[in-house]
């Protein structure tokens, strides 16, 4: 299975939008690529809800931190949050 296939089979798996529940979902995966692509696909909406997407933002950013692949992801996060900022979605 590809990374891409992976991702987006990753992205089906039910939340209910915490923070913890996305770093599992993320911890799951076995490489950083994977994990990039499942939030390349941005199952959260993120940019569509603006100004409520804020907290869906932060949910996924707070996800992004706590798993196993924060360290690798800190970057990723930055740019999430300067593209927030900046209105770039």
């Amino acid at each position: 299975m590809t990374e891409e296939n992976q991702a987006e089979k990753n992205t089906k798996v039910p939340f209910d939008k915490n923070p913890n529940n996305v770093a599992e979902i993320l911890n799951r995966m076995s490489t950083i690529d994977e994990v990039r692509e499942w939030i390349k696909h941005e199952p959260f909406g993120i940019w569509d809800e603006y100004p409520r997407g804020r907290a869906l933002l932060s949910m996924l950013l707070r996800g992004m931190a706590n798993c196993k692949y924060g360290h690798e992801l800190t970057e990723d996060i930055q740019d999430l949050e300067n593209r927030w900022r900046d209105g770039l979605g």
